[in-house]
């Protein structure tokens, strides 16, 4: 139970929220050209994938040590190393 108020916490915390944005707009703009509804979908699907395996890199981290949590202080960290 804990596991999961960390999880949706980190969900919304603005560090998860301000990548999963620029992923979405990431993916969306390499799907600009193309037309087809289903390319922006799986854009928008690989998007997700990608903010929510942070979140469960986030999560492993705090299981394994509850003192390394720090929100503002670890996710950033984690999302510089995702966007480069």
């Amino acid at each position: 139970m804990k596991d999961l108020l960390i999880k949706h916490q980190l969900e919304e915390s603005h560090p998860i929220r301000e990548y999963k944005a620029q992923m979405i707009l990431k993916a969306l703009t390499a799907t600009a050209a193309a037309s087809e509804p289903n390319a922006r979908l799986d854009a928008l699907r690989q998007a997700n994938q990608r903010t929510n395996a942070v979140i469960e890199r986030v999560v492993d981290e705090v299981k394994k040590d509850r003192t390394v949590f720090c929100r503002d202080a670890i996710i950033p960290l984690w999302l510089s190393d995702e966007i480069s």
